[in-house]
């Protein structure tokens, strides 16, 4: 069990070995899809898709072809400049979301390496023996992330772990585990209010539709959204906060910070694949806004094992 107040801060990266793109792999991924031949009798599929959701071939087009061509490494700082595609954006991220919920790609079989999820759980059940000790952890998420993935895992680990144990039990057990997406999610989960959507990579109208209406774009993300309140006040009772695969936007940061509830707090994670230009940049820019004591150039599931004292 994990006994510290702890908060996990989590970015991209902590999702990407679960199958979920990167921010410059969602761009490339969304053009991809959306890319049409000359002839509009040839649409893709995803064309019709968009068609069948209210967006004009035209406008998809457009769309598709500035995102293509900004020259920008991910989504959120193309929509920066560009709100007026915040509407279509929405529904382009949430179908590249939704078709990444691959149950088998969370387990065991289906990734075998630097599984952080199975890390995580093993050390939240070390000692625990019965499924209602399991919100007694003293550890809280905030996740800059659309996907579902952690919140899918705990599902499942919890279902297999205490074999038999009605869903109704599961679902309360869950709602007790704070999860924060800052920048919404691709839909709810099954207990957590109704038009919930399950986790399967079903890119039809309706869960587009239920995905891109729980998204908030940067240019809704706002430091009083009640998303960034419940963050900060996490930030502001734990004594330890981890990042991971995070990317340190300034924006972020600040919107995390807004009342300094990072002073005084034990600040660690990952900075994988960062420079040492990069990382001494980091540390000089985020000096004001946050006292990091460590950041490592290792995968998450490494940096659990050794920088961590839960087991």
């Amino acid at each position: 069990m994990i006994e510290k107040e702890t908060v996990l801060i989590l970015g991209a990266g902590a999702s990407i070995v679960y199958g979920y793109p990167s921010g410059n792999e969602l761009v490339n991924q969304i053009c991809t899809n959306l890319k049409t031949p000359y002839t509009d009798r040839d649409f893709t599929q995803q064309i019709h898709t968009f068609i069948d959701l209210d967006f004009r071939p035209k406008d998809t087009i457009t769309f598709r072809n500035a995102l293509a061509n900004c020259a920008k490494d991910t989504i959120d700082e193309f929509l920066t400049t560009n709100p007026s595609f915040d509407k279509i954006g929405k529904h382009a991220i949430a179908m590249e979301i939704i078709r990444c919920e691959h149950q088998l790609k969370l387990t065991e079989s289906g990734n075998t390496s630097n599984n952080w999820y199975k890390y995580l759980f093993t050390a939240m059940t070390n000692g625990q023996n019965k499924i209602d000790t399991f919100p007694n952890n003293k550890i809280s998420f905030i996740t800059f992330n659309y996907d579902r993935s952690l919140e899918q895992f705990f599902y499942t680990a919890l279902k297999n772990n205490y074999h038999g144990t009605p869903d109704e039990i599961i679902f309360d057990i869950l709602k007790k585990i704070p999860i924060i997406h800052v920048h919404g999610q691709v839909g709810k989960m099954p207990w957590q209010g109704e038009n919930f959507r399950h986790y399967q990579p079903s890119v039809d109208c309706d869960n587009i539709k239920k995905g891109a209406s729980g998204i908030i774009t940067i240019n809704e993300a706002d430091e009083e959204l009640p998303e960034f309140i419940k963050a900060r006040k996490l930030i502001l009772n734990a004594k330890e906060v981890i990042f991971l695969g995070f990317g340190f936007d300034s924006t972020n940061i600040k919107h995390l910070n807004a009342t300094g509830c990072f002073q005084q707090k034990k600040v660690i994670g990952t900075a994988r694949g960062f420079s040492d230009k990069r990382m001494r940049r980091l540390f000089e820019d985020f000096r004001r806004e946050v006292k990091v004591s460590s950041l490592t150039d290792i995968d998450i599931d490494s940096f659990m094992k050794h920088h961590t004292d839960w087991m």
